[in-house]
């Protein structure tokens, strides 16, 4: 992932739309193929396959897989999205089909439930294959899949003993609690200002969590 890139703001700048609406953690499972309906690319999310934009079904993409083995493909071969695919109750499951390089990767697994011309690919490449399409399906998982990632990166950093200790929600609590504290420390004074919704401070750790990397300009998929 590129390196995140932080923006300073003043005591005085406006407060940018913060939500308290709660993120969501279950997102449609892939089938194929994707559909042909479109709709206006979400502003701002920006894949890392060829091209600025889909101008069609014809139009190659290209992600590269573990080891650098080049995977190309049409808008036509992106899997719809339809059934729910959720790892609240199952870590282990995101651990073996999240990274295709992870000491636990099951490429046999995750083939059924994404893949692109008949191969497995780890979810770790979705931000890659669905953002920046014609279709608005990058907006509707972009939160899970955040979820996704910072807790499969975290559980593989664990020790054994560790990850029979953590549910997942226990581990975003973690991740909600650390933005939270980062963004009380830095705001100070002005947490009250700058961390309210409808003239409301906010409560809510996700709130505030997803209000802090706004301001900070920091997309919410990064590591």
């Amino acid at each position: 992932m590129s390196p995140t890139h932080s923006t300073t703001h003043s005591a005085t700048s406006p407060m940018p739309p913060c939500s308290s609406k709660p993120a969501h953690h279950t997102v449609p499972l892939p089938t194929h193929p994707a559909s042909s309906d479109v709709a206006n690319p979400t502003a701002g999310d920006k894949g890392d396959c060829d091209g600025k934009n889909d101008d069609g079904n014809s139009k190659t993409y290209t992600i590269f897989l573990a080891q650098r083995r080049p995977l190309s493909f049409n808008y036509s071969d992106i899997p719809d999205l339809t059934q729910q695919l959720s790892f609240a109750n199952d870590i282990p499951r995101l651990d073996r089909i999240w990274d295709d390089e992870g000491a636990n990767w099951n490429a046999e697994e995750c083939r059924k439930i994404s893949s692109i011309k008949g191969i497995a690919v780890a979810l770790r490449y979705w931000r890659e294959i669905y953002s920046n399409k014609k279709d608005k399906r990058w907006k509707g998982i972009k939160a899970s899949w955040t979820e996704w990632k910072y807790v499969a990166k975290r559980y593989r950093s664990m020790s054994y003993m560790e990850r029979n200790m953590f549910t997942f929600e226990e581990l975003r609590a973690i991740h909600e609690e650390e933005l939270v504290g980062k963004a009380r420390a830095e705001y100070g004074d002005h947490f009250v200002e700058k961390f309210s919704n409808r003239g409301k401070v906010m409560v809510d750790k996700s709130a505030i969590a997803r209000c802090y990397l706004l301001l900070k300009n920091i997309p919410m998929d990064v590591d």
